[in-house]
């Protein structure tokens, strides 16, 4: 492997793993589908290496799509994220999530998000604006403790989910 793949490797592992957690709630998939992501970004190494932001998105596309063509996760996998959050997460629309997912789980800005859709900013500004609604309204019914994902109130998109993995927070928008 060359050098400079194990360095997109490290600098992006964390992150595509992040967005899995989110997008597909379960731990044991998230990684498998992690490793599945990076095997194909290898194979497709040659026609990656022309831009760094754009490969970083490119990678995204790939993960999105190995999630998307996933196995059902089984009982009792391990969400690795907070059971309230995890049980409110898998109640959103996909587009809702796979929003969420980039943002918090990724941290991926509003544009970079809406070129890994394919759709423009202001989809992705609403998407995430009715995801994060629903989800405090799931958390809510679902008895969840007070604020346990860290939203605010005022709805907006810079408000913070917890993060599912070592690292820290999202980026501001």
């Amino acid at each position: 492997m060359s050098d400079a793949f194990v360095r997109f490797y490290e600098q992006n592992v964390l992150d595509v793993y992040g967005y899995l957690i989110y997008r597909v709630g379960a731990r044991a998939e998230a990684e498998r589908l992690t490793q599945l992501t990076f095997e194909r970004a290898a194979h497709h190494w040659r026609t990656l290496r022309s831009d760094p932001d754009g490969d970083r998105l490119r990678l995204f596309r790939i993960a999105r799509e190995a999630a998307s063509a996933r196995r059902p996760a089984t009982d009792g996998d391990d969400p690795g994220l907070d059971p309230d959050l995890a049980n409110a997460l898998s109640k959103l629309d996909r587009s809702a999530r796979s929003v969420i997912a980039l943002r918090w789980g990724a941290n991926l800005a509003g544009p970079e998000i809406a070129t890994v859709l394919g759709v423009t900013e202001n989809t992705v500004r609403r998407r995430l604006s009715r995801g994060l609604r629903r989800l405090r309204t799931e958390l809510d019914n679902d008895g969840a403790r007070s604020n346990p994902a860290g939203l605010g109130a005022g709805g907006g998109e810079r408000e913070q989910a917890p993060a599912p993995r070592p690292g820290g927070g999202p980026r501001d928008a």
